[in-house]
């Protein structure tokens, strides 16, 4: 059996179907994007299909894989563990199917907070979540748009802005790295770099 087909069925009998639905659309999604915009789409596939491979962990679990797998912890990950199953998420894919792609383990592991100058595969998996076809029409339409009108840059601007404004109007923490991506990206379209 293949790599991604036992992954499907471990995941198929682990999540929630709502997870694997999501799941399944991110990495189509991933995959029609690095075909798009020039990566491999084997590998961006790989990448969404793993992305959430720990989202359904609770927090315990999340705190103590990361001290398992040895992780350093911003004090937002502490007050806000959910943020960690991007990190242990790809521990995870190193330690139960042997993922040793630096590529795919990076995408995994900025697939939520993102960070300033991701490489092409880490965006493409950063906007395949936010705007896979299960994701809310009011949530991700805006991105869908400018990610068609603008490309990846602004598309990540976009998502960050709306993380930031729902986190903020739930009176959640903010993890500094999403505001660092928020930053660096909308930096770059006012460079013109888009």
């Amino acid at each position: 059996m293949d790599l991604i087909k036992q992954i499907k069925l471990d995941l198929s009998h682990s999540l929630s179907s709502s997870r694997f639905k999501h799941i399944e659309g991110v990495a189509l999604m991933a995959k029609e994007l690095a075909t798009t915009y020039g990566a491999c789409p084997e590998k961006a596939e790989l990448a969404g299909w793993l992305h959430d491979i720990a989202k359904e962990y609770k927090a315990k679990q999340l705190l103590d894989e990361a001290e398992r797998f040895k992780l350093n912890l911003d004090p937002v990950d502490e007050l806000s563990p959910h943020l960690l199953h991007a990190r242990v998420g790809a521990q995870i894919a190193k330690e139960k199917y042997s993922i040793i792609d630096t590529e795919v383990l990076s995408a995994m592991e900025q697939h939520t907070l993102g960070k300033p100058s991701m490489n092409i595969l880490e965006q493409i998996l950063f906007v395949a979540d936010a705007i896979e076809p299960t994701r809310k029409a009011e949530w991700a339409d805006p991105i869908r748009n400018k990610l068609k009108s603008n490309g990846l840059n602004v598309a990540i601007v976009e998502a960050c802005k709306n993380t930031i404004h729902e986190i903020i109007t739930k009176g959640h923490f903010l993890h500094p790295l999403t505001v660092e991506t928020y930053n660096f990206y909308l930096n770059e379209t006012i460079e013109g770099k888009i």
